[in-house]
């Protein structure tokens, strides 16, 4: 799997700081003919993961090496997942665009830095590339 990356951020301004994760919406546009995407959040970190771990292992390290993020294979059971720079799991969003068909890849942070405080920033953004 190749990405053409467009956008990877180290230290993005936070697109939701607070409560209510449950309403948080995800705004994104296609890099390919500029679609608009609205998305609810939860959702589709939940989409994303299951996605990202349906992928082979190869195409899920071109994944992180294209990002430039870490990968690395925990526990027993052998969980894929996919580090930042600053130590966070990474969350994929795949995003298909429904007006040109290109599939758009979003890399979230998003983790709970205070009780019921939570934290998501949009750290990288690319297009999937055909091989």
């Amino acid at each position: 799997m190749k990405l053409k990356v467009r956008e990877n951020n180290t230290n993005p301004a936070p697109f939701h700081d607070g409560m209510h994760e449950e309403e948080v919406r995800l705004h994104f546009e296609c890099g390919h003919c500029g679609n608009g995407f609205d998305e609810d959040l939860l959702s589709s970190l939940d989409k994303g993961e299951d996605w990202f771990r349906s992928l082979t292992e190869s195409d899920q390290r071109s994944i992180a090496k294209g990002f430039g993020y870490k990968y690395e294979i925990v526990g027993p059971n052998k969980i894929p997942y996919v580090r930042f720079k600053n130590g966070n799991m990474a969350y994929f969003v795949n995003l298909p665009c429904p007006k040109c068909n290109t599939l758009s890849l979003v890399a979230v942070d998003f983790y709970e830095k205070q009780p019921a405080r939570y934290i998501a920033s949009l750290m990288a953004a690319a297009e999937v590339e055909a091989k």
